[in-house]
């Protein structure tokens, strides 16, 4: 009687690990799209018409996929934008470049704000499975806009189990000489996938995909060259220089350059 009731427990505990779900939402432009989304708006439009992919962040999310459903979880992934959906074919993009199939959910024109849709997309995605045990949510983004707010805030208004990413493309989340980090506690930034490594929830990456990330920091390829015009600006902008004032703008351009040549020293 007590083996079956050793064996009952144990297989009850095991049913529950099996049905524990993984719900990972991430945005697209900035986060795993590149967009320039801090960028002018000719800038943004050549990207944006390009729609080139983070391809190490597909990497990622391969290998994320296949930890979680090697642990016996269920794995739903979320792309969520606030782009118009007249715009962009988001499930075309994202089957076409290899990322995890999973939903997509873009604003219509005209309709709320970015805050409000990802916000409320975002709740919409979770609220069947909010009373489930063992519910883990990932959110993926960047800080051109909201996203560190909307997950933070909807972690917090929820009680969720949350890891939060975020990629720094506005470069004032990251500590530079003179520019110290400023960002939303409890969220984790990266200014590139190099920083991923040492977050202990994604310990599950591959020595593969390390060395491919490492491989493009020491070739100085993994910050897309529009971040550094986006660290240019913010420079620029420090220093005052006017539209006119040359010899000003030549000292934020070598100065917003070295910066980011000082990042890739960092490891």
């Amino acid at each position: 009687m007590r083996n079956l009731f050793l064996i009952s427990l144990i297989s009850l505990f095991s049913l529950n690990i099996a049905k524990a779900r993984v719900v990972v939402i991430s945005d697209f432009d900035d986060t795993i799209k590149q967009a320039n989304s801090k960028g002018s708006f000719l800038a943004s439009s050549y990207h944006f018409l390009r729609k080139k992919p983070y391809l190490q962040m597909r990497d990622l999310f391969k290998e994320l996929k296949k930890h979680y459903d090697g642990q016996g979880e269920q794995v739903e992934f979320n792309y969520v934008s606030a782009a118009p959906d007249i715009l962009f074919a988001q499930q075309k993009w994202v089957e076409k470049h290899g990322f995890p199939v999973g939903n997509t959910f873009l604003r219509s024109i005209g309709s709320q704000d970015t805050y409000t849709f990802k916000y409320n997309q975002i709740v919409s995605i979770l609220r069947p499975y909010l009373d489930e045990p063992g519910l883990k949510v990932i959110f993926f983004g960047d800080n051109s806009t909201h996203d560190q707010d909307v997950y933070a805030d909807a972690a917090r208004d929820y009680k969720l189990n949350a890891e939060i990413y975020v990629r720094d493309v506005a470069t004032t989340a990251t500590e530079f000489e003179g520019f110290p980090a400023t960002g939303r506690e409890g969220v984790l930034y990266f200014f590139s996938e190099k920083e991923l490594e040492k977050f202990a929830g994604l310990n599950f990456m591959s020595e593969v995909l390390k060395s491919n990330i490492d491989a493009e920091y020491r070739d100085e390829t993994l910050v897309p060259k529009y971040t550094t015009k986006t660290m240019i600006k913010r420079v620029r902008k420090t220093l005052g220089c006017k539209f006119y004032q040359f010899s000003c703008r030549k000292e934020a351009k070598v100065k917003g350059k070295a910066l980011i040549a000082d990042y890739y020293g960092r490891y």
